[in-house]
């Protein structure tokens, strides 16, 4: 015996009432065409993006030493930020940590943690290059323990970025 099949009319009822077969058909999609200009905005977006890739992934080389490695006694340091004393008007960039800038999350903290292991200490730097800000890059030492490598060991450097 074959199945009964509902008359046209039923199923025009149906369809009215949006029962009959609604499970059953597929939903109509329209294909809207990409304005050129969208098509050549991604496409310059892609070039763009496989062009700077190789550079982003480059690491971080530090410069060769370009200064005498005569260590320097200085006293009156203060920490200008996370990275960076300033000992009677000469500025130095600690060697071995890059921590957060300002703006960024953990400033303040790297900031008082150099503070705390320079503040009133008499400090030795042993200069290494001077950076495009004109600051001396050293190693920047305390009772004979480096700042920098402890400061990056003690989490207080960037997770990315120059170890400087």
């Amino acid at each position: 015996m074959q199945p009964r099949r509902a008359s046209r009319n039923a199923d025009c009822a149906g369809e009215r009432n949006g029962l009959a077969g609604a499970a059953s058909r597929p939903i109509p999609v329209v294909a809207m065409p990409i304005p050129r200009m969208t098509a050549l905005r991604a496409g310059l977006i892609t070039v763009a993006l496989l062009v700077a890739a190789p550079a982003a992934a480059q690491e971080w080389r530090e410069p060769p030493r370009s200064m005498a490695p005569a260590p320097q006694r200085l006293q009156g340091c203060r920490a200008v930020d996370g990275d960076t004393l300033n000992c009677n008007g000469t500025r130095v960039r600690v060697r071995g940590v890059d921590s957060p800038e300002r703006g960024e999350s953990g400033y303040r903290g790297a900031t008082r943690e150099l503070r705390r292991r320079t503040q009133g200490r008499s400090v030795t730097v042993v200069p290494h290059h001077r950076d495009r800000h004109g600051r001396v890059v050293g190693d920047v030492m305390v009772n004979g323990r480096n700042v920098g490598r402890e400061m990056d060991r003690a989490g207080w450097s960037k997770r990315r970025g120059a170890r400087r």
